[in-house]
């Protein structure tokens, strides 16, 4: 069943991509007198790609902040690496806790994005297991553009991650056609 609800992810969230530059194209004509625009892609750090490959992939990761047992607040992926985290927690009694990120981190990058005249590609956390995805959409109204397409990938880690790769790739076989 996860791999069916994956694959229909898939299928479904390729509609929208491909919607969206439609729409972009449209867009782009209207307001940039055709100049080249630009498509950044945006996800949470539950989608488990690591800056080397979100750097491989051109996509912006904002990271979920986690409360380790001690108190200590880390943001995922940026404040330990994956073995350290892993060190960290075996000696630990306790599950660390996720929280979302803040709405200022996601609105500096809309913010950026738009006086670029570039379009943002969202793919977040379900909403059903997170507040990230309606924090990711708040901040576009508090920063008052209207540039973003907010993908709720009904996943997370696996299969959140495969719905930002899956667009990073057809990101780039935009630029061929």
């Amino acid at each position: 069943i996860y791999t069916l609800s994956v694959v229909g992810s898939v299928n479904v969230y390729k509609r929208q991509f491909y919607r969206f530059v439609v729409l972009l194209k449209t867009h782009d004509e209207r307001t940039h007198g055709g100049t080249s625009y630009m498509i950044r892609i945006l996800t949470d750090s539950a989608s488990d790609i690591l800056p080397a490959e979100a750097a491989q992939l051109g996509v912006d990761v904002i990271p979920l902040n986690v409360t380790l047992e001690d108190g200590t607040v880390i943001r995922d992926g940026v404040d330990l690496t994956p073995s350290e985290y892993y060190e960290h927690m075996a000696g630990c009694k306790k599950l660390p806790t996720t929280s979302q990120p803040s709405p200022e981190l996601f609105e500096k990058f809309y913010a950026e994005a738009a006086a670029a005249g570039d379009e943002v590609v969202g793919i977040f956390l379900s909403h059903e297991l997170s507040g990230t995805y309606q924090c990711a959409k708040l901040a576009a109204d508090l920063a008052n553009v209207d540039n973003v397409l907010f993908v709720d990938s009904t996943n997370v880690c696996l299969g959140e991650g495969l719905l930002v790769r899956m667009a990073a790739h057809l990101r780039l076989s935009l630029i061929h056609i």
